[in-house]
Order: structure tokens, then sequence, then C-alpha cells
């Protein structure tokens, strides 16, 4: 009976000490731990985002490699706005603009591969139209009545009540937004988008060019970035390249 009570005490000793140590493993102290390894993580998380929101890029083209593409548009503003703060008189206000109009092209057509290389057919077309559509126009427009004496055009320098720069300005616009639409028209053929590649086709513009005939140069529409475009977009259909 004695040898059966010292057993039984023992069993109960036994299993109140098992029953401590996985208190000690995994209690309080396997809480804290678990509780340590989220804060951890939500700490990380933190830190990400607030490295992302303090990095400084120092030009457009390090925003647009690491995909920054609001901080690009930041620095295109600026440079738009510095073109056309600039005297129309000055010297350096057509490289103003040609400088603008690269940095455009170079920033729109980094952002139009991020989209199409991460949104399908449907959404690329949203998103493409919308942004295109958020070029501002700069210049001015020409009609086709337009001439002025070739030492005027040529230097710069204001004929009579017009100026020819703004009407320069226009045709890098023109030829800026076409040259993006040809870009984009290339990756959704590759990507095989053909509801992009249609959404494109609809968004070109009439390209200008400023001809000599005679002793004066003259405003030239044609529709050639458009026509090479749709040339290229019924072959990939023949070519079955969006199927």
């Amino acid at each position: 009976m004695k040898k059966i009570l010292i057993l039984a005490l023992l069993c109960v000793g036994i299993f109140w000490c098992f029953k401590s140590c996985i208190g000690c493993g995994s209690g309080d102290s396997g809480v804290s731990d678990s509780g340590n390894l989220v804060q951890n993580e939500k700490a990380k998380s933190r830190d990400l985002v607030e490295n992302e929101k303090a990095k400084t890029y120092y030009n457009y083209k390090e925003a647009c490699k690491d995909g920054a593409f609001e901080d690009a548009h930041e620095k295109l503003e600026k440079i738009h706005e510095t073109f056309v703060s600039t005297s129309i008189e000055s010297d350096d206000y057509l490289a103003k603009a040609r400088e603008y109009f690269s940095a455009l092209e170079y920033i729109y057509k980094a952002e139009i591969q991020h989209i199409v290389t991460n949104l399908d057919d449907e959404a690329c077309k949203d998103k493409l139209t919308f942004l295109i559509s958020e070029i501002p126009i700069d210049g001015q427009k020409p009609d086709e009545s337009f001439e002025i004496y070739y030492v005027d055009f040529e230097e710069g320098r204001a004929a009579e009540k017009d100026h020819p720069k703004p009407y320069k300005v226009y045709g890098y616009y023109a030829t800026s937004h076409n040259n993006l639409l040809n870009h984009a028209l290339t990756l959704a053929i590759n990507r095989k988008y053909k509801k992009l590649a249609e959404s494109i086709l609809l968004l070109y513009i009439d390209d200008l060019e400023f001809k000599l005939r005679d002793s004066d140069y003259h405003a030239n529409y044609s529709r050639s970035s458009y026509n090479a475009a749709k040339k290229k977009y019924d072959q990939a259909v023949r070519m079955q390249l969006f199927e």
C-alpha cells in the first residue's frame, strides 16, 4: 500500500513538472516571441515604406528605373515650367522646349512599358488612353494657310503678327505624341493585346511638317504616322500575331 502511494505521488510530480515545462516553452515566452515577430515584420514594412518615400532621385531617369513614375512626373512638370516661363524671344526658348519633349518621351515610354508588362489587355487600353490624354498640348497649331518668309522662320524672328516659335513647338508636340503611340503599338503587338492596339490607332494626330516653297515655309499636315501604324497593325492581324 505504501509503495502504491509513493508511486502515485511520483506520477503526480512528473505530471506537474511536464506541464510546467510545456508552459515555459510555449506559454508566455511563446506569445512574446510570436508578438515580437509580428511587431518586427510590421516595423520592417513601415521602414520599407518610409525608405521609399524618403528616397531621393536626382533625375527622372533614376526615378523611371525604379518605377517611381510619380516622382518622374514631378520632375517633368518642373522641366515644363522652366520651358513655358522662358521668354519666347530668348535664344534658349526652343532648346528648352526640345529638352522638355525629350524628357516627356523618356518618362512616358518607360511608364507605358511598365503598364503593358503588368496589366491585361482591357486594363491597358483604359490606362494608356487616360495616360496619353494627360499630355498637355504645347505651342500653337498653324492652319494650312500658314506661311512665313524662310529667313524669319529659320532664325525664329517675328514676322508681322505671327511668331514662328510656337508653331515649331506644336510640331515637337505632334511628333512626341505619335512617337509614344508607335512605342505603345509595338508593345501591344508583342503582348498580343488586340484591344489595346485598336485603341492606340484612334489616338494618332496629324503629323506636322514645315515645307519650303519658293521663299516661304508652309504648314503641311499628313497622316503618315497613322498610316504606318495601321499598316503595321493590319500586318500583325494577317500574321495572326494576336492569337
